[in-house]
């Protein structure tokens, strides 16, 4: 699918458009189609066709997802820069895709094969390399930002987004930094992450994990994530606990903040009573599983070594699951 003819290049162009005319939370309907239901039955009545939005960015986290994992070798290996000897930038006053030669993010990376790959990547994407071009995070970002009623379609953008930051390829971590630095692009989740829908959550802190795995200043990160995620954790009266997945991810994110910055472990002991009621209010709701009493102790018993949550690979998002076939479920 990733690889028809035009279809990448058809979505992209589809939700810029939408975009650049304010109509990025319209679920559009075709006032001029006409639906005949059989010789005995001609109803004049406008047929509405699909949420178009929607379902174009909810088609392209689809196709993001397992991105690296199966992408083209020949386009993994010029993401990875491999066999990469002459490092000479971009020729004097070339455009590098949607940035200029001064443009600030641009010119403070290190002069290295990853510099080079990124000039060479954003200039002129076409078909399935709209999938991991830095323009498309742009794209993302302004979704992510407009989108304040269908919620559908700022989930997909930000599964989208954590499926394309998601892993240990180098190109993961680009795209990350590119959304922090370049982007800004944390207030957005920042903003949606007290919804109480479980799909938005996940991926939403999918995507604040994955950023926050590969930030490089993690100290400007901490103060604008550790007060959101610890009042989630924390919660309000009445409210019901987030799912596993979500408490996973804002463990990893505060982990990930931890090591790298002591900013945010500043913040985590100046708010320590309420990361204190936190932990108090996950554990009360896991003992409260009768059956589960055994599993407990076995695991007390026999810690394992410390692992860091916030290590391995980064979150991969799945699927969307509404108005288009959902991803296959895999293990990541």
């Amino acid at each position: 699918m990733r690889e028809c003819h035009w279809l990448v290049d058809a979505l992209v162009t589809y939700i810029n458009h939408a975009l650049d005319v304010g109509k990025c939370e319209d679920k559009v309907k075709a006032a001029r189609w006409k639906v005949s239901l059989g010789p005995a039955c001609r109803r004049p009545d406008p047929c509405p066709c699909p949420q178009s939005m929607e379902n174009a960015v909810c088609v392209l986290r689809n196709m993001s997802y397992r991105l690296y994992d199966e992408m083209p070798p020949s386009a993994l290996q010029r993401l990875e820069g491999r066999g990469r000897r002459d490092l000479a930038g971009a020729p004097p006053g070339e455009m590098v895709g949607c940035f200029t030669p001064q443009s600030r993010w641009l010119s403070e990376l290190p002069l290295t094969a990853e510099a080079l790959t990124f000039a060479e990547v954003s200039k002129d994407p076409k078909g399935l390399e709209w999938l991991w071009s830095p323009q498309i995070v742009g794209q993302y970002n302004r979704l992510l930002q407009r989108c304040e009623l269908n919620l559908h379609t700022m989930e997909a953008a930000a599964g989208a987004l954590q499926n394309i930051t998601a892993g240990d390829r180098s190109w993961a971590g680009v795209l990350s930094r590119l959304a922090l630095e370049q982007e800004r692009i944390l207030n957005p989740p920042l903003d949606h992450v007290h919804t109480a829908d479980h799909h938005q959550l996940r991926s939403l802190t999918g995507l604040i994990r994955n950023l926050s795995r590969n930030a490089q200043n993690k100290d400007e990160m901490s103060t604008k994530v550790v007060s959101h995620l610890i009042e989630k954790l924390l919660g309000s009266v009445g409210e019901k606990l987030p799912s596993t997945e979500v408490l996973v991810n804002i463990i990893a994110v505060l982990n990930n903040l931890v090591v790298g910055s002591p900013i945010a472990t500043r913040d985590l002991l100046l708010d320590s009573e309420k990361s204190s009621q936190a932990a108090s209010r996950l554990l009360a709701n896991v003992w409260q599983y009768n059956k589960l009493y055994r599993d407990f102790q076995a695991v007390c018993a026999e810690p394992k070594a410390g692992r860091n949550p916030g290590a391995g690979h980064g979150t991969q998002g799945e699927g969307h699951r509404n108005h288009v076939q959902q991803a296959a479920k895999r293990p990541v």
